[in-house]
């Protein structure tokens, strides 16, 4: 077959080669079809279609009627992230790989791995985001990211070579699905139902911890690089991504509990759950207070003193901050008045009365306490989310110098 010429694999043949048995010649195929340029409906997108609805398979035949959506997230060349979802249907999905393939003659291209649960929408201008841990409650496949920065050999292709021999020596049965992202692996065990999206990352990150070379990537809500794209990290080292190893072989999740226990890093306030206490009978915090206790950022008394949203990104608002809404702003002063020590019950009082707290105040006054409530505690809730994240990482990254043996070759 001529990988330049896009007819050659029709949709029957495409179906037949993902359910024939692992050879060289299949991965040949795939390798081909990986270099094929772009066209709508071609065999990329065909293949990349088939992958999503292997992927999520088990929840095309789901009994509750309830709906799921595949997540696209593109990065444009300016580094800004755009979204985009489909509900999961056999149109959509041939629908979202040619939208997502055609992104990617430009932009970095990334899904969602596990199907979201509802579209996820910024609270005042109404486009679509990123989905976060809590848009996921069910998923159907473990997954794995290893980058072969971990390993330390002569070349890539060696690099490879011994995550491969390392994926067999360290489990008792093989993956159902690898792909090649062009500077390493993505694993998937795909699984034979959905399950609860809490048990299934648990899993992931005992299965990092297993392997011990695996990216720290367990999150419900992860991402990673379309397959079949092309890896545009580097702009001037485009890289390829392809299938290396693509079986029709499912797991259940209790196959995978002899993985060992791991300590659990990550601090208690992401599980925390934040009950605030009403706004009606707050006091004002004391400025001088706030001035005593504040000791991190010395600013942070004057960012919660600005009177307008326009006047805070004027002035506090660096280039990293990508909400310049009164919601990003109210979530990057929670992160850091968390930090500062505060509690929830402390910060609710903050927005109460400073003049930052506009928004909590238009709600209170416009649809009722329940509303600023429910606001309060959702973005408190996500800053505490984020902030046992980044302390995850932070001691993940501590912990992952790891000396590996001379590669087997």
């Amino acid at each position: 077959m001529n990988p330049n010429q896009n007819t050659s694999y029709t949709p029957e043949q495409l179906q037949q080669l993902i359910i024939a048995p692992h050879s060289d010649n299949k991965m040949e195929q795939f390798a081909k079809i990986s270099k094929m340029p772009y066209e709508k409906d071609g065999p990329r997108s065909q293949l990349l279609a088939l992958f999503w609805k292997t992927l999520y398979e088990p929840f095309f035949s789901r009994t509750d009627n309830k709906a799921s959506y595949l997540e696209i997230n593109f990065k444009q060349m300016n580094g800004k992230f755009r979204t985009q979802y489909y509900e999961l249907n056999d149109k959509n999905l041939l629908r979202a790989a040619n939208f997502g393939l055609a992104k990617n003659e430009g932009d970095c291209v990334y899904y969602g791995v596990n199907p979201r649960k509802e579209v996820h929408k910024h609270d005042e201008d109404n486009y679509e985001m990123k989905a976060t841990n809590s848009g996921v409650d069910l998923s159907s496949t473990i997954w794995i990211d290893i980058d072969i920065k971990s390993v330390e050999a002569a070349t890539p292709k060696e690099a490879k070579e011994f995550i491969l021999q390392l994926l067999e020596k360290k489990f008792p049965f093989p993956p159902s699905i690898i792909v090649d992202s062009g500077n390493g692996f993505h694993v998937y065990f795909l699984l034979d139902q959905p399950y609860d999206s809490k048990q299934v990352s648990s899993i992931c990150a005992r299965m990092e911890e297993h392997i011990g070379i695996a990216d720290h990537c367990h999150d419900a809500s992860r991402i990673m690089r379309l397959p079949g794209s092309v890896n545009r990290k580097d702009p001037k080292k485009l890289k390829r991504t392809r299938f290396v190893l693509w079986e029709n072989v499912r797991y259940s999740l209790d196959q995978f509990e002899y993985l060992p226990a791991i300590e659990t890093i990550q601090s208690s306030l992401h599980m925390q759950k934040v009950k605030l206490p009403t706004l009606y009978n707050l006091v004002p915090f004391p400025e001088s207070e706030l001035r005593e206790r504040i000791k991190k950022d010395k600013r942070l008394l004057d960012k919660l003193n600005t009177e307008s949203i326009n006047e805070y990104l004027g002035t506090f608002a660096s280039s990293s901050m990508r909400d310049k809404t009164r919601s990003g702003r109210d979530f990057h002063l929670t992160c850091q008045l968390l930090k500062e020590g505060f509690t929830p019950e402390e910060i609710t009082r903050i927005f109460r009365f400073t003049p930052v707290g506009d928004k909590v105040r238009e709600n209170l006054e416009k649809t009722g306490e329940a509303t600023a409530l429910s606001y309060l505690t959702k973005t408190i809730e996500n800053a505490l989310r984020s902030l046992a994240e980044e302390e995850y990482n932070r001691r993940s990254k501590i912990q992952s110098v790891i000396i590996i043996d001379n590669p087997r070759y």
